[in-house]
């Protein structure tokens, strides 16, 4: 059985949380790294999440009056506490909204010598993998498939495991819209275009 908020009562509880490695760790992890002001305003909501810190509320049972106080979460969407149930309701309603399209995934990256560059000016190295990765797969369109292409690109700055890595999520249709003497025609791409 799984609960509304997502979690199966018959999980066990985790010995360690995100939260605790943060709090023996993240000092030196800072010694070596540097983070921006969101890194650390994630950072600081997840220590903060469902503790004294973020505000507390007194629950009450109408029928056995047992009284309870609980901790506020810090909504958070990298919070793996409280960010989890808002990310898979908002996953459900995007999955809801895509066309029954065939398309590609692809992922622009930079070296990670340029993540070190992006702390000094983030929107300028950001702009420019914008413009370079819509003018390739442009150019790519036009070259294979003789036509005009498109994409969704979603920016993501961190990785996985949480460190600087500035890369960007391309929806790319599998296919383009072709010029022709009637108008436009859509030309498929292939499955393994």
């Amino acid at each position: 059985m799984v609960r509304d908020n997502g979690i199966d009562p018959a999980t066990p509880e985790r010995e360690w949380e995100i939260a605790d490695v943060f709090r023996a760790y993240f000092d030196d992890y800072l010694q070596k790294h540097h983070c921006t002001a969101q890194e650390f305003k994630a950072v600081n909501a997840i220590l903060g999440c469902r503790t004294a810190a973020m505000g507390e509320y007194i629950r009450m049972c109408d029928t056995c009056g047992n009284v309870e106080v609980a901790y506020c979460s810090c909504k958070n969407r990298h919070c793996p506490k409280c960010g989890h149930l808002e990310k898979a309701q908002w996953v459900a309603e995007q999955e809801a909204r895509l066309l029954p399209a065939p398309h590609f995934q692809v992922v622009f990256t930079v070296d990670h010598g340029v993540n070190d560059i992006a702390h000094v000016d983030p929107k300028a190295i950001c702009n420019l993998l914008f413009r370079v990765a819509g003018k390739l797969l442009k150019e790519y369109g036009r070259r294979y498939l003789g036509g005009d292409t498109g994409a969704t690109m979603v920016l993501h700055t961190w990785g996985r495991t949480l460190q600087h890595h500035i890369h960007l999520h391309c929806m790319v249709p599998a296919g383009a819209l072709v010029k022709t003497s009637g108008g436009h025609e859509w030309q498929e791409s292939g499955r393994r275009f």
